[in-house]
């Protein structure tokens, strides 16, 4: 009898492995093709991002542009995000191939651990560095619509938006770096979510830092930085409007006096016509639009796994849907930035349609 038991024991428990086995692979494929599609729709708009912003016409005319404008300023910051969604592209296209392909796969050879753990060290990263790169957005909407005196001018320099761009990757890399030396965490293949992953954890107090220090600093800066550009932008437009009632009520008083000489000149200068308010608003929408879609993909993604206690709990389905809005994210951000940059967004129009027009001639 009690060899029967033990005997049922076992089949029961073999029977619950094989079902979780069989979940755990439904839930990979559906993950696999995942990352297959937001590969290449980051990839594509990583390219056309980066090739739209080096092929104008004013990169390449420099005497059109004697003075850096805004567009021009932001520049490098955009492509820092591009290429961070090209890199995370490339990265979902090797995990998109291990996740579909299963156990056996030549990234699971002991022989390209290495590689893997280059992978696993890149999937890792990329997250940090987009989180960082938004703080460096709002930081130089700040400088550029509030920091606006001459003696702030070095914040808006080439210098200061060089450093904008390097410090993300820098502290990235620098955090992402000590599991290759076994500090934290591991990378490897992670036979259970058949990627390059984590395999094994040996601080979660590492994992902790990682998921709340980029994320609380980057949104501090966010609210610090587009709390002030808010006010800003309301105390100018009040400012404007005082301004144009005052203007209405001359004119009033002036239409019911006969006209005796010319009246004094009123101040007509608005928002709309200072050169830090208008040049530019297009990408502070941009800009904005950006940091939405950050806090809708990027909180989920930073806030599960912490409260799941683990990085592997992502194979779950709430895990699945986590994971698809932070590749979400990471692929439409270059989307955005040229279909929401007026200046982008036109040149790509004019290109295409100079490219259609040529076809149809030939």
């Amino acid at each position: 009898m009690a060899n029967r038991s033990g005997n049922f024991t076992v089949a029961l428990d073999n029977d619950t492995a094989v079902r979780k086995s069989l979940t755990n692979r439904a839930d990979n494929l559906i993950a696999g093709y995942t990352y297959i599609v937001l590969s290449i729709v980051g990839f594509t708009g990583s390219i056309l991002c980066v090739w739209a912003i080096f092929t104008r016409r004013a990169l390449r005319c420099p005497q059109a542009r004697p003075r850096m404008t805004t567009i021009t300023s932001i520049q490098p910051i955009f492509v820092s995000l591009c290429m961070s969604s090209l890199i995370f592209s490339v990265v979902c296209a090797f995990q998109a191939y291990s996740t579909l392909a299963g156990r056996r796969n030549f990234l699971a050879e002991p022989a390209n651990d290495p590689l893997c753990q280059l992978i696993a060290f890149a999937y890792y990263m990329i997250s940090p560095v987009d989180q960082l790169q938004h703080a460096a957005l709002a930081s130089h909407r700040f400088f550029a619509i509030v920091a606006t005196s001459d003696r702030f001018a070095r914040l808006r320099s080439r210098t200061c938006t060089a450093i904008l761009v390097a410090v993300p990757w820098f502290l990235a890399a620098l955090s992402g770096v000590l599991p290759f030396f076994h500090v934290g965490l591991d990378y490897g293949y992670n036979d259970e979510l058949d990627r390059c992953f984590i395999v094994q954890v040996h601080t979660w107090r590492y994992v902790q830092f990682n998921k709340t220090f980029f994320i609380i600093f980057s949104l501090g800066s966010i609210v610090v930085c587009y709390t002030a550009i808010a006010v800003k932008v309301a105390v100018v437009h009040r400012r404007a409007m005082e301004v144009h009632v005052v203007q209405h009520s001359f004119l009033q008083s002036m239409s019911s006096v006969p006209l005796q000489a010319a009246p004094p000149p009123l101040p007509s200068r608005t928002i709309r016509s200072r050169p830090g308010h208008t040049r530019g608003a297009g990408v502070t929408k941009t800009v904005v639009a950006l940091c939405v879609l950050f806090l809708v993909s990027f909180l989920p993604w930073m806030i599960y796994p912490l409260a799941a206690k683990t990085d592997v709990a992502l194979n779950t389905p709430p895990g699945l849907t986590v994971v698809t809005l932070f590749l979400l994210g990471c692929a439409a951000s270059p989307w955005l930035i040229v279909l929401l940059t007026p200046t982008l967004r036109n040149h790509v129009t004019g290109q295409l349609r100079r490219i259609g027009s040529s076809t149809f001639t030939t």
